[in-house]
């Protein structure tokens, strides 16, 4: 199964398009995360959604009896 583990970020107007791609893009490349959706307001606020898998195997380790 699959679990994802999701991030807001709060972007305020006013911040130019090439500084939010470089962002992102950095997030993405060094953190693993993916964009999910991108919500801009009328006076110019962006609310980003990041989202990235997490890793967890499905099968449980053998307990050993202690020495």
């Amino acid at each position: 199964m699959i679990i994802y583990e999701y991030q807001l970020i709060k972007v305020p107007r006013g911040v130019k398009k090439i500084a939010l791609h470089r962002m992102l893009t950095e997030y993405a490349e060094r953190e693993r995360w993916i964009l999910d959706r991108v919500r801009i307001y009328p006076d110019g606020r962006h609310l980003v959604q990041l989202k990235r898998k997490v890793w967890r195997p499905d099968y449980q380790f053998e307990q050993l009896p202690p020495l």
